[in-house]
């Protein structure tokens, strides 16, 4: 009579992460305030790379991405690069928009049409130049 068990982490469902390429800034009692890039984000959780000073292991920090703050508690560190657990949930949605939304604001009426481009010099056989 062989019974099945099931694994012992089978009841902890690791949470969907999505890859990201965001900044943001990161402050913590240790390191300060520096910039930060977020390469992953989950509604739990984040991975990201610091510009500056490493994070420490258990370190409180708080995250601001755009005009949104989250804390949380960095799980791992290995030189500039980390994993923080946040304390509550985020909407993800919500970030996209609010990036969404920054951006537009940042590049409203910056849209300028360039002339196409002319050849840099005649050719060899004395032929005029020519658009591209």
């Amino acid at each position: 009579m062989s019974e099945q068990h099931e694994p012992a982490n089978a009841q902890t469902e690791r949470i969907t992460r999505s890859a990201r390429l965001l900044r943001a800034t990161i402050q913590t009692a240790c390191a300060g305030e520096q910039e930060m890039l977020i390469r992953n984000l989950s509604r739990k959780g984040l991975g990201g790379i610091v510009t500056t000073t490493p994070l420490s292991v258990d370190e409180t920090a708080e995250v601001a991405i755009a005009d949104i703050h989250v804390t949380g508690i960095v799980r791992w560190a290995k030189g500039k690069l980390f994993g923080l657990e946040l304390l509550g949930e985020i909407d993800t949605d919500q970030i996209d928009a609010t990036v969404r939304q920054a951006l537009a604001l940042a590049t409203e009426g910056t849209w300028v049409p360039v002339p196409r481009p002319m050849a840099p010099a005649p050719k060899p056989s004395g032929l005029p130049r020519r658009r591209l």
